[in-house]
Order: structure tokens, then sequence, then C-alpha cells
């Protein structure tokens, strides 16, 4: 497919996507859906899959450190951000709030230091910080306040996802859905921007792998009695399904069985679900995959949930009516979601 590119400007023709990201094989992993509570913010800050750039060029909507080196390359089907000397990236336009959501894609490899990563939250300066290690065995926190947390990890060669929650000092991090770190909101704390440390040698083959992408920031979460009251609707990002299918993946557990007890609790609400999709390259085909999206959710609510399918309706809009500019990287990903409309 062709791209158009402008200097600065992540604009681009269109693009492949993936409905949930593409490190999410648990085959060799019993995950215990019951323990993973996590849910995406409801409002798309940033986003990046580096479609909007080069390859061989470094990204346009991030700053890079002087002296780092990093490029967009193309490795199997999906675009990276690969170190080729060690740097540390911020997303450039990003403005935090009191709480989001961190979500990216990293790669760890068995030689040399390219598996390892650090994600640094950085307060109103440079001496507050909250700081999260990745290394192949070992996640690593720690704090400017000296507060620390360890945890052993066995992160194999291959992609890997990572989810990160931040409440002002309250920490919650997911590596490939499980739930390994949770720091409880203490001290006062309040991150103003997010740096990406990424190792990286350009003189030493193995050590020059580093690299990550679909780097999402979200506002939120928001609790889903908030959201509706604010706007008599509920704006979700966190109901998956398989690339061009109305599969659910169960990293959808959380939002479900929030929106199911929502329901449960208020005997007097009724929701139409109506499913926004743009993934595929033909209109009429999200508006069909929307469609049974929409569907598949009411049937898990109803069959799982026992929640009555009178209050449930179902409509699927395709890419009809976007959030967002449909023709930019953030735009396409916001645009591609679940409202639950009270009626």
């Amino acid at each position: 497919m062709q791209k158009f590119f402008l200097n600065n400007c992540r604009i681009l023709f269109c693009f492949s996507f993936t409905t949930l990201t593409f490190a999410q094989s648990t085959d060799t992993v019993q995950i215990d859906w019951s323990r993973y509570d996590y849910i995406p913010g409801q409002q798309i800050l940033f986003y990046d899959d580096f479609t909007a750039d080069r390859e061989g060029q470094p990204p346009g909507a991030w700053t890079v450190s002087t002296n780092g080196k990093v490029a967009v390359a193309k490795f199997g089907e999906h675009l990276w951000l690969q170190a080729r000397e060690q740097a540390t990236i911020s997303p450039t336009q990003l403005k935090l709030t009191p709480q989001f959501t961190v979500e990216m894609d990293f790669y760890v490899f068995a030689e040399g230091y390219s598996g390892r990563y650090r994600v640094d939250l950085i307060g109103k300066n440079a001496e507050e910080w909250m700081s999260l290690t990745l290394e192949p065995q070992t996640l690593f926190f720690s704090m400017s306040t000296g507060l620390t947390s360890e945890k052993a990890a066995d992160l194999k060669t291959g992609p890997h996802h990572l989810a990160l929650q931040a409440d002002g000092s309250g920490f919650k991090c997911y590596i490939d859905f499980q739930p390994l770190i949770n720091i409880p909101k203490g001290s006062a704390f309040a991150a103003t921007k997010i740096e990406i440390f990424m190792p990286g040698d350009g003189d030493n083959a193995s050590d020059n792998q580093c690299r990550l992408t679909n780097f999402s920031v979200a506002q939120g979460p928001a609790g889903l009695q908030n959201q509706l009251t604010a706007s008599g609707k509920i704006v979700s990002y966190g109901i998956y399904f398989e690339r061009g299918t109305a599969n659910l993946q169960p990293a959808s557990t959380p939002t479900l069985k929030q929106l199911a007890e929502l329901l449960q609790a208020d005997a007097t609400l009724n929701f139409s679900i109506e499913r926004h999709d743009n993934e595929l390259e033909e209109q009429g085909d999200n508006v069909r995959v929307s469609e049974a999206r929409a569907e598949a959710i009411k049937d898990i609510l109803v069959q799982e949930y026992r929640i009555n399918s009178n209050r449930l309706s179902i409509k699927g809009w395709g890419e009809g009516k976007p959030l967002a500019e449909r023709e930019t990287v953030e735009g396409h990903k916001m645009n591609q979601r679940v409202e639950f409309i009270r009626k």
C-alpha cells in the first residue's frame, strides 16, 4: 500500500492495523485472566506505530537525546523503532493527565544487552521520577523517594507486550497480560513526561537490536459510572478481537466484567452497543465486522454475565462515525472503539 509522507506531519494514506498488539501470544504461558485487571484509558493522548515515518529515518513524533541514534526499520510485517546507538526518546507533544496508561510492544534478544529497556516517568523536575527497568530475567521499579520493587521475569527471545497504569505515585505493570508490579498510591507525585531509554551499540551487531512499536498513552481509565454520568455513554478501547473477525480475545475480560457489574447494579440501565472499526480496506467489510463484534459483545454479556438481552441493542458503524481525522496515525487508533450509549 502506498503511503504519503510530509516532514514532521504524521499523515498517511492507509496502513495495516492490528486489533490488539501482535505481541500477544499466550501459547507457552498459562494466564489467570481472573487476576488480570488492566483497562486502557478512555481517551488516546498519543499513539505511534511508525507507519507515518520513512524507513531508515528517525521518527517525526519523538524527541531523541543528543548523540542518540534511532531509526524506523521493518522487521517481519511490522515497523519498529530501532536503537542504532543508545538513546533516550520522548513523545514530543504529549501532555500527561494525572491518571494515564502506557502500552508498547518491545523485543527481547538472547544475546547482548538490547533486551534491556527503561521507562521513566519524570515529575515536575528531574529530581522527581518513577522508573521501570525491563530485563530478560528481572523487572525493577524504583522511585526518587527511595522506594523500590523487584520481580523475577522470564522474557524469552521474541516480542512482548508492556502495559502500565499510573495514578500519581500509584503504579501497576503488566507484561504479556500478567500483573507483575503493584505500587500503591502514596507520596505526592505527578508525572509530566515519559522517557524511554533504549540501549544500542552500532559497532556491535548483537547490541543494536533494541526495538519497540505500537506505543500508546491514554487518559484514565475513568470509572465507567463517571463516564456515563458525564456524557451519557462509555467509550472503551479495552475490548479486543482477532483481526477481521468477531472472535473476542481474553484480554477483554476486565472491561467486560466492569460493564456487567454496572448493568447488574442498576436494573434500569440499558445500552446501545455501538462498535466502530476501520482495520479493513472496504467500508462495507468494516460495517459487517463491527456489527458482528457488537453482537459478540452483547452475547457474552447475556450468556456469561446473565444480562437480559432486552436491555441491549447493537449497531455497527464501520468507519462511518470517526472521532478524529482518519488519515493520521493517532486518529486511526482513536476511531477503533466501542461505545456503550445509554438508552
